[in-house]
């Protein structure tokens, strides 16, 4: 667990170079927005309003304070747009990719033996997002590899 909490903060404070050097920010308003975004697709997944104060109160609940949350939508946003400024336009996804992709939904939903597996076509769309979400990952870890590989890093405990 160390090891995975520090790779994960060579990787933050890599992202973070990295977005100094593609001069990005994330404003206040920027994380506003992301924070009510959370609390529609909150309130999509219910069924019923969901304010922002209601998600911050959770945030609390959970034992998060409201800056360190902000803090972390901050980094999120901006890795969102580190990944579509570096990582998107090195992504291709195909149609081979989509079938690859549906091919191990319907393995994952046969699993569950939840629900009838609905065909290639009625799920293209979803597939094609499910490829690319795929390939954004793929190439996003590529891209941190490179990014570690060419940096020397001392840690000093």
């Amino acid at each position: 667990m160390y090891s995975e909490l520090l790779q994960r903060m060579i990787d933050d404070r890599l992202e973070e170079q990295q977005a100094d050097r593609a001069h990005l920010a994330v404003t206040p308003g920027e994380i506003d927005r992301g924070i009510a975004s959370i609390a529609a697709q909150a309130r999509a997944q219910q069924g019923r309003p969901v304010t922002v104060q209601q998600v911050l109160d959770e945030v609390l609940r959970r034992g998060m304070s409201v800056e360190d949350f902000r803090e972390e939508m901050r980094r999120q946003i901006l890795q969102g747009k580190l990944v579509e400024l570096r990582i998107r336009p090195r992504v291709r996804v195909t149609e081979q990719d989509a079938r690859a992709a549906y091919g191990r939904w319907v393995q994952e939903v046969a699993v569950q033996g939840s629900m009838q597996v609905p065909s290639y076509d009625e799920v293209k769309d979803e597939m094609m997002q499910r490829a690319l979400a795929d390939g954004l990952e793929r190439v996003h870890k590529q891209w941190l590899e490179e990014l570690r590989h060419n940096v020397y890093i001392d840690v000093r405990l």
